[in-house]
């Protein structure tokens, strides 16, 4: 976080590298594009509602309660003997994924694994259909990092450095970038 002479140094916005993935990084994002699939599928719903005339299962109990009602004229509205179950699609959602990557000092030694999970993530939601992803990195203050449905082709590490985490603008960056 400090300099030599005891200044503050600035987060830097230069890479400190970029390079190929590596093939456990690219089985990786492989492996969590499958998981993130299936997460997003959505079932099918099942409607159950109550009526009259059949087809549908048959409540004997539902049915005499109805009977007893037409012998002593009172109203029969409300006694529906079948049960009748209707099957709805739901279609599926689109998913988008932000990542926030801290770049300040305390962060400075993890970066090359903060690049990795953000090409691993970034490759994922690029092999999914209807999905998109955007990253931005946070330290002092927030800088871009790739653009909605932008995809990324390799591992970038950043630079860590600065004196604290600005959270809330690298949030409402992230924000603005997946909106």
């Amino acid at each position: 976080v400090f300099g030599t002479n005891g200044a503050i140094s600035k987060v830097p916005t230069q890479l400190r590298g970029a390079r190929k993935p590596t093939s456990d990084e690219l089985a990786a994002a492989v492996h969590l594009s499958r998981d993130l699939e299936e997460a997003r599928y959505r079932d099918r719903l099942i409607e159950e509602y109550r009526t009259e005339v059949p087809p549908g299962r048959f409540n004997g109990g539902e049915a005499m309660r109805r009977e007893a009602a037409l012998a002593l004229r009172a109203p029969v509205d409300g006694y529906k003997p079948f049960t009748q179950r209707r099957r709805i699609e739901v279609d599926e959602s689109t998913l988008t994924v932000g990542l926030m990557s801290d770049v300040s000092g305390s962060m400075s030694a993890l970066q090359p694994a903060i690049g990795i999970a953000g090409y691993v993530i970034s490759e994922a939601v690029y092999r999914i259909a209807d999905a998109s992803f955007a990253q931005v990195y946070f330290g002092d203050r927030s800088y871009p990092g790739v653009r909605k449905g932008q995809r990324l082709g390799k591992v970038r590490t950043w630079g860590g450095g600065g004196g604290y985490e600005n959270f809330n603008d690298g949030f409402r960056s992230l924000e603005s970038r997946v909106t």
